[in-house]
């Protein structure tokens, strides 16, 4: 495992209090682009806009994870079982984090 930069946490809250990506305008490009060209009709570009609005988020903390991964370590040359140990993680912190989350819903009555 590379060890981290020092000083990135710092770095990274300053980028991330100034971070900001614009989506609206590309999901636009892309659905005006499908619809001039005939594959979808303006009713399918409105109802698919909305729907791709909600990705803004996610796709946004993917984008400011790179930026963070690229600030807090020296380099991206790991080898593959490194990066297959750190996706393991991730994937069993996410399993983790969506269990609590259910279990704090079902705690308020809202699940």
């Amino acid at each position: 495992m590379t060890t981290p930069n020092a000083g990135w946490e710092a770095r990274y809250e300053d980028i991330k209090a100034q971070f900001h990506l614009y989506l609206d305008f590309a999901l636009l490009e892309s659905l005006d682009r499908l619809q001039f060209n005939g594959l979808i009709d303006q009713a399918e570009s409105e109802r698919a806009y909305w729907k791709l609005k909600l990705l803004r988020p996610f796709v946004a903390r993917l984008a400011l994870n790179m930026v963070k991964g690229t600030i807090k370590y020296p380099d991206d040359d790991w080898s593959i079982e490194t990066w297959s140990d750190m996706g393991l993680d991730d994937k069993a912190d996410s399993v983790n984090y969506d269990l609590l989350r259910d279990h704090a819903l079902r705690q308020a009555g809202l699940l």
